[in-house]
């Protein structure tokens, strides 16, 4: 049996109906090959236990991971508002999932336990792990080097973070029937298997370029030896309290700020969550 691969999306308004519908179109495509593993992503507009019902009542036992989303992205365009299904089939592919959960008290020690978990799972050649994590709390970068402790560094791993309908609330997080929302859940891909993995930002800076001069764990405190969140004052004209009364989240997510790290070519990008009242950002 080759590897087969199915999609399913749903935009009914009744959840468990929505996870059924998503995860029956995924199904079908598949036919009789019975699936190995289940990626979900689900709309905050759901009721997201009875979505993973709804999803369950297809798949029963089979291992599921996924994160909440704003809208979906598959074969069918892009749908805001959906449910989302990618249903894995195959006999040569090993898929392992595990979950870290407390990413807010040490983002680490949660990356390391999702990785190991899935790792002490698989019983054949490991290839590449995907990691989703919740982008509200913790800390990514602390993510990452916890499932490299686990996985080496030139391990393939890729993955994104948890979103909300609104901008960057609660964010939830699926291993099989659990959700979370203060957690990384991940997956191993394992055994006979060659993958690709591109990345690419249609970001590009305007103005001049600004150097961070200050900054403690993930809050960055000065930019050019002033405070944070002038740069955003100055470009946008607004004052200190309108920017945080307004949220600087859902003008961060339209203009976020772009570093360049040494050598590199492309820009990292960060999206200011909030503003401290201090001006940090």
């Amino acid at each position: 049996m080759a590897t087969i691969i199915g999609t399913g999306i749903s935009t009914k308004l009744d959840s468990f109906a929505a996870g059924k519908e998503a995860a029956l179109n995924a199904y079908y495509q598949i036919g009789r090959n019975g699936p190995i593993a289940v990626i979900a992503f689900i709309s905050t507009i759901f009721d997201q236990q009875e979505t993973i019902k709804g999803i369950h009542s297809i798949i029963k036992d089979v291992p599921l991971i996924g994160c909440s989303s704003m809208g979906s992205i598959s074969t069918y365009g892009s749908k805001r508002d959906s449910v989302a299904v990618f249903m894995l089939s195959s006999n040569s592919i090993e898929f392992t999932i595990g979950m870290g959960r407390k990413i807010s008290k040490n983002s680490r020690f949660a990356g390391h336990k999702a990785a190991k978990q899935a790792s002490d799972s698989a019983h054949n050649p490991k290839q590449a792990y995907i990691m989703l994590s919740n982008s509200t709390s913790g800390n990514n970068t602390d993510i990452l080097r916890g499932s490299q402790e686990v996985l080496g560094t030139s391990f393939p791993i890729i993955g994104g973070g948890a979103c909300n309908k609104s901008c960057f609330q609660k964010t939830y997080q699926y291993m099989g029937n659990e959700i979370e929302t203060d957690s990384v859940a991940g997956v191993l891909l394992s055994g006979d298997i060659k993958l690709g993995i591109g990345k690419s930002s249609g970001w590009q800076p305007i103005g001049k370029s600004h150097k961070v001069t200050k900054v403690k764990s993930n809050i960055v405190k000065e930019i050019d030896k002033k405070i944070a969140v002038e740069l955003y004052e100055e470009y946008f004209e607004k004052p200190f309290m309108e920017l945080k009364n307004e949220g600087i989240c859902s003008l961060g997510i339209s203009y976020p700020i772009g570093t360049r790290l040494d050598n590199a070519k492309e820009y990292l990008m960060r999206v200011p969550l909030a503003i401290e009242e201090n001006g940090g950002l």
